[in-house]
């Protein structure tokens, strides 16, 4: 569950006013699919999107609002806008910017690893075809190929590594 937001402060620093303004929501528009246009109380009216964010989310909770008829269920009340009892809420500010961004899900330290021996294969190969499997193994590990792959992504690995030998073999008959 998404946590209640509290109203942000957005300081104009052009502004000769010394007060800070505190920027709420005082209107809310279903426009199409995902899009909402949001009017503030100072006159700003931003067209927000809100379609990246919901097809990236992996969670379930988020993904239902990818029903159009649950999206359109939203509540606008004290300046907040929010879903379903503020099951989903964004930041004011995040609403204000028109900056709804994907959501970026974090990596695992597996696939972190893999990616980064994908990489420095690949760096590798292209400036030697004489690469082996178990040159991919990271220098600080005192662990065996077997150990640190499972044999899916070994054979994947093996089989590049491979095909990149024949290329280049055959590439030089």
């Amino acid at each position: 569950m998404i946590k209640k937001s509290k109203n942000i402060k957005i300081i104009d620093e052009t502004s000769n006013s010394k007060e800070d303004e505190v920027i709420t929501i005082s209107k809310a528009k279903y426009l199409y699919d995902y899009t909402l246009e949001i009017e503030f109380d100072n006159g700003v009216i931003q067209k927000v999107d809100f379609a990246p964010f919901l097809t990236s989310s992996p969670h379930l909770e988020v993904k239902k609002y990818l029903n159009v008829f649950l999206f359109r269920k939203f509540t606008l009340e004290n300046g907040q806008l929010y879903w379903n009892d503020y099951d989903l809420i964004f930041p004011i500010g995040d609403l204000y910017t028109n900056d709804i961004k994907p959501y970026l899900q974090p990596i695992s330290p597996f696939e972190k690893s893999l990616q980064t021996l994908i990489k420095d294969l690949a760096e590798m190969l292209k400036e030697d075809s004489s690469v082996s499997f178990g040159d991919l193994l990271p220098k600080e590990s005192n662990i065996s190929s077997d150990d640190f792959f499972k044999n899916p992504v070994r054979s994947f690995l093996e089989e590049l590594v491979s095909v990149n030998r024949k290329s280049k073999t055959t590439a030089h008959n």
